[in-house]
């Protein structure tokens, strides 16, 4: 009888006028996620922007004990959902570059396996947002944890930094008088996190209040100004952090949006002359003096220390261009004989993603991460439309590749973030049939997606244990 019932159920379905249907897809039936699932996937994202602030557990983070609980959930109660998000694309590319960095590293001897180990747990945090992540209402709820954790971020930033940034006096001109005055403003402050990684975590929460502000329900008036008011305090927020690296990721990623969305669209040039406003009138003028970059040494003697580590990287590149020299050695004896190693008697990153996996593990190193980036722009589908939540999902996606060019960390919770929505929102939402198209009318259609479609791919073939 069973046997019957599955077979009644895989014929094909057909409309009143006898026209043949696609068979529904039996994703589905288990795409709708938990309470309990939604509220660990808000944890995540509210927990990050303050991880470096809360209190440790046996040397612990607490956005690491969130992970964990995330994965022991999702395997106990969810292994072949788990499962089937570990199959995506973007995490066998994964595999790959794990898999190849980890001969580079045995080969060159002194492998510095807990680097290796890292990257894995970031993967496999990845894996777990995006066995959470099954559905709309869910990426949403993981969005406004992103924006609650960016504004408090931005609020405590706000209330014990802006008052000393906006004295900055602007009369030298010097980058590295208002680098210097810079690091006094924020000597007092109580946060603990790298103010690149803050203005990082602002600008994230600023364009998703943005997105769903400008494009949210026009029935909610009111939420849709509460958005906007978030979004301006994390611009500020980012702004007065004085990172270049975060003013640069906020706007390549606003840019992107406004491309998706459509440069001429009264709203985007509302947005502009209102971002444009903001900037003007609650900037300190101090912020943009820093605004510069150079390779030139100042009459003190003072050098940008990214444009050091940018040269010492061309100047050693016929080195490790083939091979590399391995992260063990990179932080060990190779990068103690080379200008890497800085004042203090560390060797310090190259503050580039694609500079640090080529330096140590060569060009094929760099291929191997650059397959993972790859499936992971292939993961948004290519008409994005007027859709709020893929708008957001975007442009927190343009900035994570932004910060892997002013970072050399790739093991960061950040990127596994980000990878896992990517690999949800491929894997679950915007194929189960609810991507808004643009077409010639105002109203936007949408496009279905069927299991028809996906048969092709082994992780379409569900079990009926869901």
């Amino acid at each position: 009888m069973r046997e019957l019932a599955n077979r009644k159920i895989a014929r094909p379905l057909r409309s009143a006028e006898g026209m043949k249907m696609p068979r529904p897809n039996r994703r589905l039936a288990i795409s709708q996620a938990s309470l309990i699932e939604k509220v660990l996937l808000f944890l995540t994202f509210a927990v990050m922007p303050m991880q470096a602030n809360l209190p440790k557990l046996r040397g612990f983070g607490f956005a690491f004990i969130i992970f964990g609980l995330v994965l022991a959930h999702q395997l106990f109660f969810r292994p072949r959902v788990f499962w089937l998000c570990a199959r995506h694309r973007i995490y066998i590319a994964g595999y790959i570059f794990v898999g190849f960095i980890g001969v580079v590293e045995l080969i060159h001897g002194n492998a510095d396996v807990y680097g290796i180990v890292r990257i894995i747990f970031m993967l496999v945090g990845g894996i777990g947002v995006a066995s959470l992540c099954r559905d709309r209402h869910t990426l949403y709820t993981g969005l406004i944890g992103y924006v609650v954790g960016a504004v408090v971020l931005s609020s405590i930033l706000l209330m014990e930094s802006y008052g000393n940034i906006r004295s900055i006096s602007v009369t030298t001109g010097s980058f590295h008088d208002i680098s210097s005055a810079r690091g006094e403003a924020f000597s007092q402050s109580s946060l603990e996190e790298n103010l690149n990684n803050i203005a990082f975590y602002a600008s994230q929460g600023a364009i998703i209040a943005l997105v769903l502000s400008l494009l949210g329900d026009s029935r909610t008036a009111g939420r849709r100004f509460f958005f906007a008011v978030i979004g301006l305090i994390c611009i500020v927020s980012t702004f007065v952090t004085m990172s270049r690296t975060g003013i640069m990721i906020f706007l390549v990623a606003a840019v992107a949006i406004a491309y998706s969305y459509g440069l001429l669209r009264a709203r985007t040039v509302a947005a502009a002359i209102l971002l444009g406003l903001v900037m003007l009138a609650a900037v300190p003028s101090s912020v943009f003096t820093r605004l510069t970059y150079t390779t030139e040494k100042s009459a003190g003697g003072y050098e940008d220390s990214r444009a050091h580590i940018y040269t010492a990287a061309l100047k050693h590149l016929p080195e490790y261009a083939l091979t590399g020299v391995g992260m063990g050695h990179f932080y060990g004896d190779w990068g103690h004989g080379t200008e890497f190693e800085n004042m203090w008697g560390n060797v310090s990153g190259t503050h580039n993603c694609f500079a640090q996996v080529m330096i140590c593990w060569g060009v094929g190193g760099l291929l191997t991460f650059s397959l993972i980036i790859w499936n992971a722009y292939r993961s948004l589908p290519r008409r994005r439309g007027q859709d709020p939540l893929l708008l957001c999902l975007l442009g927190i996606s343009v900035s994570a590749a932004v910060f892997l060019m002013f970072t050399h960390e790739i093991e960061l919770k950040q990127f596994s973030a980000v990878l896992g929505l990517l690999a949800a929102a491929d894997l679950w939402i915007w194929r189960a049939g609810i991507l808004p198209m643009s077409s010639g009318s105002s109203t936007p259609r949408v496009r279905q997606f069927t299991e028809t479609r996906l048969s092709f791919r082994p992780d379409a073939r569900l079990g009926r244990s869901f």
